[in-house]
């Protein structure tokens, strides 16, 4: 009996998923061997360039580099009487807790120390989290973008997965990576498939980018997300290089309230300008996606590059002057700081 109820549940579940028939197709990303980016001028750099850049960043990893951000002392009070409010939290790097339409998510949920496969050359944490993660609100569901170690953390996903009640919402074939954690309550999804999620609708979209654990490449997804309320839209940016898909979703699913656009590790360029965004091309992305506010990620956190911790940020609100934008509507958010939009 238990088996048959299993089914039923799965099969419910099953309809909650939908694609896009109007979306562009969704199967050219798809290979033989795995996933591919739309833009097959992508190519990763050979030995020469690579070897030289690791070996760096290896040496760098044994060091304890340190870098203070700006912090707001936050004991999570605010989550629990805030019911109604839009709030937004920068926790650090990725990690962002949002709160709308009485939903509590989290993107790319990391806490630990260190990140990497578990070697004394795994990546520093510069910078404490803007809020522990034990003072967290209950979470209704958290968005993985993709399986980098910056992006999913196997201590931090076991501790929020305690809540049986959370649900991960994933791209392909990391719900492999999520169950062999232990963790039960996944939704998997393709990019432009959709998941409702107690009046939220949660889309699935492209991203420019890689993925691996180890020696594997693009054996798992990437991706970004849409999340589309009642009184709010929110655009979650992952991890991408600029290319045609930001204008795709922008005309598509905009505008947005909100936009959290990655803006850090992009030096040296001839390794990272097909994967991560430069600041300037975030502000680019943030024009394509049509939104109102914009937040960067994926900066200030973990040393992943070389240009210097508190380059992006200088860069991005330079070139919101030199487009003549409203700098009001561009955060740059201390650690803990909670935000209503």
């Amino acid at each position: 009996m238990h088996i048959l109820i299993l089914v039923i549940f799965m099969f419910i579940d099953s309809l909650k998923v939908s694609r896009d028939a109007a979306a562009p197709p969704y199967k050219y990303h798809h290979t033989k061997d795995g996933f591919r980016n739309e833009n097959l001028a992508v190519r990763q750099p050979g030995f020469n360039t690579m070897f030289p850049f690791i070996a760096r960043k290896l040496w760098d990893n044994l060091k304890e580099n340190k870098f203070n951000l700006p912090h707001v002392e936050n004991d999570g009070e605010i989550y629990k009487m805030n019911l109604t409010n839009p709030t937004l939290t920068w926790i650090g790097h990725s990690t962002l807790l949002l709160q709308f339409d009485g939903i509590n998510f989290i993107t790319d949920p990391v806490w630990s120390k260190r990140i990497g496969p578990v070697t004394p050359f795994d990546v520093p944490r510069l910078n404490k989290p803007g809020l522990e993660i034990s003072k967290l609100p209950s979470i209704d569901f958290v968005l993985i973008s993709h399986d980098h170690y910056d992006h999913l953390d196997k201590e931090t996903v076991q501790i929020l997965a305690k809540d049986t009640s959370t649900l991960f919402i994933v791209p392909l074939k990391v719900k492999e990576i999520l169950s062999d954690w232990g963790v039960k309550n996944i939704v998997e999804l393709d990019w432009w498939d959709s998941y409702e999620y107690k009046g939220l609708t949660i889309i699935c979209t492209p991203a420019q980018h890689f993925s691996g654990r180890g020696l594997k490449r693009n054996n798992t997804l990437w991706a970004s997300f849409c999340v589309i309320g009642k009184s709010k839209r929110f655009y979650y940016g992952g991890d991408s290089g600029y290319w045609k898909h930001f204008k795709q979703i922008g005309e598509k699913y905009g505008p947005f309230d909100l936009a959290a656009i990655p803006i850090g590790a992009y030096i040296p360029q001839e390794i990272m300008r097909y994967m991560h965004l430069t600041p300037a091309q975030a502000v680019d992305a943030y024009t394509d996606l049509r939104a109102v506010r914009f937040v960067p990620i994926h900066c200030g956190t973990y040393p992943l590059s070389e240009e210097p911790f508190d380059e992006p940020p200088k860069l991005l609100l330079e070139t919101v002057k030199k487009k003549k934008l409203k700098e009001e509507n561009f955060w740059i958010l201390k650690l803990g700081e909670v935000k209503e939009w």
